[in-house]
């Protein structure tokens, strides 16, 4: 029998797992609520473990993950980007955060849990997990211009007062 280790680093995978039911990582079984949790996806539970826990970082809940890119292939559920409190896996924070929505304007305008709409929680923290940096709503942002091809997506709007 491995040893069981609960730190405040952490605790062992297989213990971690034991804390849920057995799953086959069907649609229903992922997108239920932690039984202990409410509002807290099961799917987002095996992201966390499937990350720290399995090489390639891959969970049995992938297949029923919400895709912030909009090409389906350049997205990397593994890929670590800026967060308040340091780096997150894309993958964690998508089932963490995101609603399932349909890919519209009105889906886009969804509200995420942290209050935010899916569009702008994509623009704000999930560039970073499209190979190609292009979000599943990107083309329901607003281009401020009068001449659309004069739009710099990646320039710097300063916070503070503008003068």
């Amino acid at each position: 029998i491995p040893e069981v280790s609960l730190s405040a680093f952490g605790m062992a995978c297989f213990a971690f797992a034991a804390m849920y039911p057995p799953m086959n990582g069907t649609f229903d079984e992922c997108v239920a609520d932690v039984h202990d949790n409410p509002g807290m996806s099961v799917e987002y539970m095996v992201m966390v473990a499937a990350y720290f826990c399995c090489t390639p970082r891959a969970s049995i809940c992938a297949d029923h993950q919400m895709n912030p890119c909009a090409n389906e292939s350049a997205y990397n559920e593994s890929e670590l980007v800026p967060v308040s409190s340091g780096y997150a896996p894309c993958g964690v924070l998508v089932d963490q955060y995101l609603p399932l929505f349909p890919l519209s304007n009105a889906g886009c305008e969804t509200m995420t849990s942290v209050n935010a709409p899916v569009r702008a929680f994509l623009a704000r923290y999930l560039t970073g997990c499209c190979a190609d940096r292009v979000m599943a709503c990107d083309e329901f942002i607003t281009n401020p211009c009068t001449d659309p091809d004069a739009w710099n997506a990646s320039g710097l709007v300063p916070w503070g007062n503008i003068q």
